[in-house]
């Protein structure tokens, strides 16, 4: 009998290994051959003593056929190695053959690739910037959680239709509208713990509470206004805004019964951000379940179905009830901290509806507070668990 440095491990002496430790997948046939050599154990003798065919063994050795259970059980009798030795590296041997064709053929997608915003997915840290060719499709189609660039289209293309039609009047770069939008999914799913079901009902009593939360600064408002709408199963997140998408916020659903809110930092305005949030509140309550709305920047004839119209005005009475616009729109500019004092909503609240209504941005533009995007990042960079409130 033959010795080296395998007739230790694969002595017949001991008890043989459950299996064999590689980093790399190592072909069954390979390690039969090393198992061999260690008992100098011929092709021809491992034929007789399993009753296969020496053909069918040489195959095996050679990867030409598969390492099937069967023969896996009589090499475990023969040789004392364990059964699921064989089948597990049979197993990662052909995962990886299969990874490898699968990513071979991807090399034919990398101009649908090179649509994508690669130096903002650079920049966040989800491309080392190295990937190339199939590499880099590979890697995105992970991104995005779907198998080959056809899957995303049905997938994140589609969802989106909607919102394209609406905002006919700007160039609107979808991959890059995707992309925030996958950016959003991600950080909600890794940072919210304990979520409950949507609750369509909850969310409405939640209102009155969610309104003075514009009075705070607007990381901590967020925060709040983030932790009670998980108590009604409603994600809200905050992602900068990715170039040449223009969405302010967004309704997307990550789950049948788990809608996710996202904001962006769109005009940097804290009036802006806030109506954004409630206009997206707004179709969760107006609008059929599981309709996916992005709020891009509109023009006149951008509303196609009416739907942007309802949501603006559900919101805009949410914040500040409608029937006090006659007062906002005569109110003198020095009165407007003592009036949303009053309304016990923020500043910026009521000097961008007083704007909205008279078209004079200039002189409500020092109420209208810029919006603290770093805090922002922080505040929906932080963890909350739903059961315990933190």
């Amino acid at each position: 009998m033959s010795t080296g440095p395998d007739s230790a491990i694969f002595s017949t002496s001991g008890p043989a290994p459950d299996e064999f430790q590689s980093d790399a997948p190592t072909h069954p046939g390979e390690m039969l051959r090393r198992v061999l050599a260690a008992r100098g154990m011929t092709q021809a003798e491992l034929a007789a003593r399993t009753n296969l065919s020496a053909k069918h063994i040489n195959q095996v050795l050679h990867g030409v056929a598969l390492m099937s259970a069967d023969v896996a059980v009589a090499l475990e009798r023969v040789l004392g190695t364990p059964a699921s030795m064989w089948t597990r590296l049979d197993a990662r041997w052909q995962e990886e053959r299969s990874r490898d064709r699968a990513r071979d053929s991807l090399s034919e997608h990398t101009d649908w690739a090179h649509q994508f915003p690669l130096k903002e997915l650079v920049s966040r840290g989800l491309l080392s910037g190295h990937e190339q060719g199939s590499n880099l499709v590979d890697a995105l189609l992970g991104m995005f959680r779907v198998g080959s660039p056809t899957a995303f289209d049905r997938v994140w293309l589609t969802a989106l239709q909607g919102g394209f039609r609406r905002a006919q009047h700007f160039e609107i770069d979808k991959y890059s509208t995707a992309t925030w939008l996958m950016l959003a999914e991600r950080q909600a799913e890794t940072r919210v713990v304990g979520i409950k079901p949507y609750d369509p009902a909850c969310l409405r009593k939640l209102l009155p509470q969610l309104r003075p939360l514009t009075r705070l600064p607007a990381a901590d408002g967020f925060a709040h206004a983030r932790q009670l709408l998980a108590g009604c199963g409603v994600s809200l997140t905050f992602v900068e805004s990715v170039a040449g998408s223009r969405a302010h916020g967004a309704i997307w659903w990550i789950a049948p019964n788990r809608p996710l809110i996202v904001l962006s930092e769109r005009q940097k305005r804290e009036d802006t951000f806030w109506f954004s949030l409630f206009h997206e509140i707004s179709h969760l309550l107006l609008h059929p379940r599981r309709t996916v709305f992005v709020e891009f920047e509109k023009e006149i004839g951008d509303d196609l179905d009416g739907r942007e119209a309802e949501a603006d005005d559900f919101a805009a009475d949410i914040m500040i009830p409608r029937n006090h616009d006659e007062q906002i729109s005569t109110l003198p500019v020095k009165v407007v901290p003592s009036l949303a004092d009053k309304l016990d909503v923020g500043v910026a609240i009521v000097a961008g509806r007083r704007a909205h209504l008279t078209d004079e941005w200039r002189s409500m533009s020092t109420f209208r507070k810029s919006l603290n995007v770093a805090g922002l990042r922080i505040a929906a960079d932080r963890s909350i668990d739903i059961a315990t409130g933190h």
